[in-house]
């Protein structure tokens, strides 16, 4: 990756506008935040009023009546974390309403996404009267009409693409609710549900919805800003047993990194390598309250990502150099878990900065992931060959499909063919000086988090800075230095983020972060590169 200054000569405005100091400034006028965006973060975000919201009104007005009349609720959710926090969220408030309730989550390998016909009719059969779909839904066209066809009721609860009507009888969608949430994922639309019966302020749905958000990498704008907000304050004075369990060796403050890195992971795991219905256990651990059952299954959720993390590590080791010359990366091995193959493939396309896509085997069938690079489409270049995929989906960075065995070297060739190398890209820095850095200025742009989707930083980097210590950290590529700013800086891959260009002075780019250990605040800079 090559970096490109950023001329931020007109940040001045920024801080007599926004009232902001130099850095905050500047990072937002190089990031190029709108007016709507940079008050959105340097406010005070709050939730979308309710009150005329005709069809939240008819949600909340059809569960009451299942409460009242003694009704069976199904919850049908989804694997990865979005569908697991919005199922928790629900049997939490079906729970405070008395109102008996199942659940159940798909395997993702034997049965895929969304609710099926098999689970529909045994719900039914079970004498549930009320299906709640979460995270999933708007495609769910042959259980909502047999729902209909037998006299029961749906409600569905989900943010993906509409493509076509969807035959429920109440449907809460952020592209139907607009306003501040336009953005929200499966589990901020349960959560506008609690809402509806009066659990704004309830810790755990708070947490459970700022995890989902983050989770599914949902733009932190609108309402997303206001729920992770109050989801990290939670966190950080009365966090959710569940979700602390998770976090292994790090004191709090936590903030949107630590939920994304430390907590999210370890609950698509389970989903990723899950056997039978063990994916339905962290709905459990999610709604669990006795503390000795929380840390037992928390074992296992640590477990299951251990695995997750060495399957992957083996997978990535197994690929032959030879396979991955193509422009469009294709690998197939029979014995690869097809829930880790989208983790190895963006591994791998991270690493070779080319498109990827890695298979294994499910009965006979392919199963497949694919990852592209930032400047190409992946449904794009395999639209030519979607003809022979049972099953395709995604966006343009990302797609998963699967197609007969059958067809398996005609898909490798056509893939094999194409040519598309990924364009050159620059990310953008932005050059500060010490006054930028001073104690206030980094407190008052960290005060402005979560930062993420929809409000990212740049980068910047320190031109020259005057080091006072340079050390490694038991490995010659693991090394640490501090600037007599008060900033330190940090790699883990000092050989190859080193660029020895001769330059005036040395340029220390990467990633501002803030740190806190035993409750001593630090900031530090995550390199990227450094031009000596």
């Amino acid at each position: 990756m090559e970096f490109e200054r950023v001329d931020t000569a007109g940040y001045r405005e920024y801080m007599d506008k926004y009232k902001i100091g130099s850095l905050a400034a500047k990072l937002f006028f190089a990031a190029g935040f709108s007016d709507e965006q940079i008050l959105d973060i340097t406010g005070t975000p709050s939730l979308e009023d309710q009150s005329g919201d005709l069809t939240l009104r008819r949600i909340r007005e059809r569960i009451q009546k299942a409460a009242q009349t003694g009704e069976k609720v199904f919850i049908a959710g989804d694997y990865d974390t979005d569908g697991l926090c919005g199922t928790a969220i629900l049997v939490r408030l079906l729970n405070r309403l008395g109102i008996q309730n199942g659940y159940y989550i798909p395997n993702r390998t034997n049965e895929g996404y969304g609710l099926n016909m098999e689970r529909t009719v045994q719900a039914i059969t079970k004498g549930y009267t009320l299906f709640i779909l979460v995270d999933n839904g708007v495609k769910a066209k042959e259980p909502l009409a047999y729902c209909k066809a037998n006299g029961v009721d749906t409600i569905v609860l989900d943010h993906h693409t509409i493509d076509e009507e969807v035959a429920c009888d109440y449907l809460f969608h952020p592209d139907i609710a607009k306003g501040k949430r336009s953005w929200l994922c499966g589990a901020g639309c349960a959560y506008e549900t609690a809402r509806m019966f009066g659990y704004e302020d309830d810790p755990e749905m708070v947490m459970l919805a700022m995890t989902a958000t983050i989770g599914d990498m949902m733009e932190l704008r609108g309402e997303n800003r206001a729920i992770v907000r109050k989801g990290l304050a939670w966190m950080n004075s009365r966090p959710m047993p569940a979700l602390k369990e998770l976090i292994v060796r790090k004191d709090p403050p936590y903030n949107e990194s630590d939920i994304a890195f430390q907590i999210v992971p370890k609950l698509n795991a389970v989903g990723r390598l899950a056997e039978g219905n063990e994916t339905n256990r962290v709905v459990e651990y999610l709604t669990s309250d006795d503390p000795a059952r929380i840390h037992a299954l928390a074992g296992k959720l640590l477990e299951k990502n251990t695995e997750r993390k060495d399957l992957t590590d083996r997978m990535i080791r197994s690929i032959r150099p030879e396979e991955l010359t193509q422009d469009f990366v294709f690998v197939y091995h029979e014995d690869f878990k097809p829930g880790v193959v989208g983790l190895a493939a963006a591994h791998i396309s991270s690493d070779l900065k080319k498109p990827v896509a890695v298979a294994g085997k499910k009965g006979n069938q392919a199963v497949v992931s694919a990852r592209c690079p930032d400047g190409l489409n992946v449904m794009e270049l395999l639209a030519p060959v979607s003809n022979l995929f049972d099953a395709f989906g995604g966006h343009p960075g990302a797609a998963g499909f699967s197609f007969s065995l059958d067809n398996l070297e005609t898909v490798r060739e056509f893939i094999g063919q194409l040519s598309c190398k990924a364009p050159s890209l620059t990310e953008p820095f932005v050059i500060l000086q010490d006054s930028d850095l001073s104690g206030e200025n980094l407190e008052e742009l960290f005060s402005y988090r979560p930062f993420g989707m929809g409000a990212k930083l740049p980068k910047v980097g320190l031109a020259g800075p005057a080091v006072t210590s340079e050390r490694e950290l038991g490995r010659p590529e693991f090394k640490k230095w501090t600037f007599s700013n008060g900033l330190s800086a940090l790699t883990f891959e000092a050989s190859k983020i080193t660029d020895e260009t001769g330059t005036d002075q040395p340029l220390y780019i990467g990633q501002l972060d803030e740190e806190w250990f035993r409750g001593k605040r630090s900031y530090t800079l995550r390199l990227s590169k450094i031009k000596k």
